[in-house]
């Protein structure tokens, strides 16, 4: 998948905007539908948390509240 960055001018976007407020879908899911495409679905929620524990798992180690406040009064952010 590509990312596309463009500029536009504020009335596109604002009516860009507009149209996608109006039609309950994202900026991006409106865009994408305008330049002929097809919106990729979500994942299911469960897909993106399993995920996020293989990660988790794969650091070797857990991160509490005690050890992210003391790395943020070391000055690691």
């Amino acid at each position: 998948m590509k990312n596309l960055h463009v500029q536009v001018a504020d009335d596109v976007f604002e009516r860009l905007k507009q149209d996608a407020e109006l039609s309950g879908r994202s900026l991006h899911d409106e865009l994408v539908l305008r330049l002929g495409g097809v919106p990729i679905p979500p994942r299911p929620i469960e897909e993106e948390l399993a995920e996020i524990d293989a990660f988790r798992a794969s650091l070797g180690r857990s991160f509490d509240h005690a050890l992210i406040d003391q790395l943020i009064e070391e000055g690691r952010r």
